[in-house]
C-alpha cells in the first residue's frame, strides 16, 4: 500500500470531509468544479458521513445493501431532486476511490436513485416547440408559448406579467416569482418580436394591463391545450414549457447555474446535475 493510499484511508476512517472533497474535485468528469457546486458537494458528504457515524459504518466497508438503505433514508427526509443532489458527491467519491484503486467498487452502482413517480414531467422537445410555433397562432398564443419556452416563466408569472414589466428597449422582463421575489429575465429575439406584434394588436395597452390578458390558470391551460391540439404534439402541461427553457439553456451552455438564474430557482438542488457557471448565458438566451 502506498503512502498516499494509507493517508486517504486514515482520513476516511476519521470522516475527513475536506480530504473527500479533494478526491472528488481531483477526479471531476469535466475537470472543473465551481465554488457553488463544491459547497453542494460538501453538504452531501457531511450528511453521508454523519449517517455512517450514526450507523457505525465505514466509507470503505459500505456495501450495496447499505447503499440502498441510505437512499431510502434520504427519500424519507427529502424530495427526489434533493436526494439526487445529496447522493451526487457520494457517487463521485466512490468513483474517485475506484480510479485510485482504494475501493474495489461502487456500492451505489446499481442503486436506483429516484422513484419513477418522483420523475418530473418531460419538457416539450425542441421539435415540439417548433411545431407549435409554426402552426397558426394569434399574437397572444405566440407570446404565451415564448414566455414559457424561452423566458422560462411559471404559470402565475405569465398571468401576472404586465406591460409595465416589459422593457423592450432594454430587452428585459421584470418577473415576480414565488414569495414575490423579483428577477430580471432577458427577452429573446423571437419573444421581442412576439411582444411587439401583441402590443400592436392590442393598441398600445396601459402599463398596468396584463400582457396575455388572461385572468385565471384555467384560461391559460385551455389556451395552451388548443395550441397543442392544433400542432398535433403530446400534451405535457404548461410547466413543461418552462422545463424546456431550462433544459435548452443547460444543454447549450453546460451551466446549471445559468438555468437556475433564468428560472429563478431558490436552490440549485432542484436540478440533478452540477457544472461550471457561465456568465455568457444572457447572450445565449437573447439569440433564441
Amino acid at each position: 500500500m502506498s503512502k498516499r493510499h494509507a493517508e486517504v484511508q486514515r482520513a476516511l476512517e476519521e470522516f475527513d470531509v475536506e480530504v473527500a472533497l479533494r478526491l472528488v474535485r481531483g477526479h471531476a468528469r469535466r475537470g472543473v468544479v465551481s465554488d457553488h457546486t463544491l459547497e453542494a458537494y460538501r453538504t452531501g458528504l457531511l450528511q453521508f458521513f454523519r449517517y455512517l457515524q450514526e450507523q457505525r459504518l465505514t466509507v470503505l466497508g459500505f456495501d450495496r445493501l447499505e447503499a440502498g438503505l441510505y437512499r431510502d433514508t434520504l427519500r424519507r427526509r427529502h424530495k427526489a431532486a434533493t436526494v439526487i443532489a445529496r447522493l451526487a458527491p457520494v457517487r463521485q467519491l466512490y468513483r474517485a476511490l475506484q480510479i485510485e484503486e482504494i475501493a474495489p467498487g461502487d456500492p451505489f452502482a446499481e442503486v436506483v436513485v429516484a422513484k419513477p413517480s418522483d420523475a418530473p414531467p418531460r419538457p416539450y422537445t425542441p421539435d415540439e416547440i417548433r411545431q407549435m410555433l409554426t402552426c397558426p397562432l394569434t399574437p397572444t398564443e405566440e407570446t404565451l408559448l415564448l414566455l414559457g419556452a424561452n423566458a422560462g416563466l411559471r404559470r402565475d408569472e405569465m398571468l401576472k406579467l404586465t406591460w409595465g414589466d416589459v422593457d423592450l428597449a432594454g430587452g428585459r422582463l421584470r418577473v415576480f416569482g414565488k414569495g414575490k421575489k423579483e428577477r430580471s429575465v432577458r427577452i429573446s429575439r423571437s419573444l421581442r418580436a412576439a411582444l411587439e406584434r401583441l402590443r400592436e394588436a392590442t393598441g398600445k395597452p396601459a402599463t398596468e394591463s396584463r400582457v396575455l390578458g388572461l385572468d385565471t390558470t384555467h384560461q391559460l391551460v385551455y389556451a395552451l391545450e388548443k395550441i397543442v391540439a392544433r400542432a398535433h404534439v403530446q400534451w405535457r402541461g404548461v410547466h413543461s414549457l418552462r422545463r424546456a427553457a431550462g433544459s435548452r439553456l443547460h444543454r447549450e451552455t453546460g451551466s446549471l447555474q445559468a438555468a437556475q438564474k433564468l428560472l429563478g430557482h431558490a436552490s440549485i438542488e432542484t436540478t440533478t446535475r452540477y457544472t461550471y457557471h457561465d456568465e455568457t448565458h444572457d447572450a445565449t438566451v437573447e439569440d433564441w
